[in-house]
Formats: C-alpha cells, structure tokens, sequence
C-alpha cells in the first residue's frame, strides 16, 4: 500500500506542475511588460520673422497715409510692426559725381587721376522740427535724428531713370492774318486777367518729394555713442577706375529695430494740405550704418556697436 500512495502522490504532483504551467501565459504579464518612457514632443519655435524691407516699410507708410487722410484710426497691423527688424537701402548720387562745393547731405565724387572715392553723408537732425514733436508728444528726448527715404514711390533701392529726352520742336507756322488778329483780341484782356484765368501754379516738385522719413529719438542717458549731431559719416578709398559702376549711384545701408513715438504709434502721418501727400514718420532704433556700391557687395565704411 506504500508504494501505491507513493506513487499516487507522485502522480498528483506531475498534474499539479503541468497545471500551474498549462494556466500561466507564455509571455510576460501586461503589467509586467517594461513601457518605454514617453518621450515630450520637442517645443515648437516660430521661425523668426525675415527683417523689413524698403517696399515693406514704403506699403505700411501708405496705408498709415491713407488712414490719415480719410480720418480714420492707424491701421492695426502697423502697431505689430514695434520690435521688428529691417534693413533700408537709400540711393544716392544717382545723377553722378557732386560738385567740389556741393552741401547735399548725401554726395559723393570720385577723383579718377588719384583713383580716390569721396563719400560723406549726414543724418538729418530733426530735434526742434515741429511735426517730430508732435509725433514725440509726452516723450522725453533729447535729440531727434534720421534719414529721407527719397522717391518713396521706388520700392527697390535702386536709383531712378531719367526721362527720356524731350522729341525736338518743329518749327511753328506762320499764323494767317485774321488768326492773328483773333490771338490780339484774346491776349488784349491783358497779363493780370490771363493770369486768373490759368490754373493755380504746383508746389515745386522737390517740396512734395520728401515725405517719408525714418526717425530715431534718443533719450536722455541713452545710446549717446549712436547720435551724430550733425556729424557725417565719411569715406576716403582707394578705388580703380571702373572698379564699380558709379552711374548707378551709391546706397546708404540702415538696419535697425521698428520703435515707438508717444502715442504709442510706430507712423504717424500728418497733412496740412489735401492735395498733398502726407509727410510720415516711421519711428526706428538704427544700428548699423554702411555705405556701400550699388550692388551691396562692395562695403566702404559702416558704424554700428
């Protein structure tokens, strides 16, 4: 009977083991299962926003312009504009080479015996001027400075083309006696009267062309170093002839951050005359300041920190 329970109990165990290994999965239990660590997703950077360019501030001066114009508010985008770069191209010296006793704020000439380029530019100094104060009101400034955008319907930096000459005149023909007599009888009412008749004579031409403008306040304490005061930046280099190509004129490179007048308006415009076009204001911190060929490639001097 012993071996009989011995080998029963035998028996039993074998089912007992198979059992346990029959009832338990092959593979790990899920909660037994490693989970790899969750990884965060990497934070999304906004790519910077590319700097200004001529054309981009040319359209923001337009629509502030139109705004002023029609009386309503600055349009809204142009207050998102603080903070952003750009970068300015200015031409000038376009019609060549500046006369020895030339005072433009922007000129340039070129010696070629010595092969000696000449090259000086001034910031105009805006600080007493009233249509900066108005725009400045309730800021504390010490002086105001900056630059024309001259022929702010160009959107490149590229120098304008003359006009083609005018066709030659031909020769009048000689008026018949009763025309003749017909002009006498018009023009006898006499200088006074013809002139009341004719139109209202233009602006000149060179007051309506300076209407944008970038301009930089420099408050007490602050970025003393960038201030010119009158001071032109100035260039003697070496340069062979036809090294460049001076008759497409020179640039005057301006990068800087967009700021903010008092009101808080990064352009104010501003119109004492319907029939003119608004004088704009773009409020500017300037960094750098290079004067360079026409192309961009070739640098003769630049300032900045």
């Amino acid at each position: 009977m012993n071996w009989r329970a011995l080998v029963a109990a035998g028996v039993f165990v074998v089912l007992l083991i198979a059992a346990v290994l029959i009832a338990r999965p092959d593979g790990p239990r899920e909660d037994e299962t490693p989970k790899p660590a969750r990884k965060s997703a990497p934070p999304v950077v906004a790519a910077p926003s590319p700097p200004l360019a001529r054309a981009d501030l040319i359209d923001a001066a337009a629509r502030a312009a139109d705004a002023q114009a029609r009386g309503l508010p600055a349009p809204a985008g142009d207050g998102e504009l603080a903070g952003r770069r750009f970068t300015l191209r200015l031409p000038f010296g376009c019609t060549g080479s500046a006369a020895a006793d030339s005072q433009a704020p922007m000129r340039w000439s070129y010696d070629e015996t010595q092969g000696t380029l000449r090259v000086s530019v001034t910031p105009n100094v805006w600080t007493d001027a009233e249509p900066v104060r108005a725009a400045a009101a309730g800021v504390d400034y010490e002086a105001a400075e900056g630059f024309w955008i001259k022929w702010p319907w160009l959107r490149s930096g590229d120098c304008p083309l003359p006009p083609p000459p005018a066709p030659a005149a031909e020769p009048a023909a000689e008026p018949a006696a009763d025309a003749a007599q017909g002009n006498q009888a018009v023009s006898a009412a006499g200088p006074a009267e013809a002139a009341a008749d004719a139109p209202a004579a233009e602006a000149p031409a060179a007051e309506l062309r300076e209407t944008l403008a970038l301009v930089e306040l420099f408050k007490p304490g602050s970025r003393r170093a960038a201030r010119r005061n009158g001071k032109p930046y100035t260039v003697v280099a070496p340069l062979a002839p036809n090294e460049i190509d001076l008759a497409r004129g020179l640039r005057v490179a301006v990068t800087g951050r967009i700021a903010r007048f008092g009101a808080g308006a990064t352009i104010v415009c501003r119109s004492e005359d319907v029939d003119r076009r608004p004088l704009c204001l773009v409020a500017v911190e300037i960094d750098r300041v290079a004067i360079t060929d026409a192309t961009g490639q070739r640098v003769f001097g630049e300032w900045g920190p």
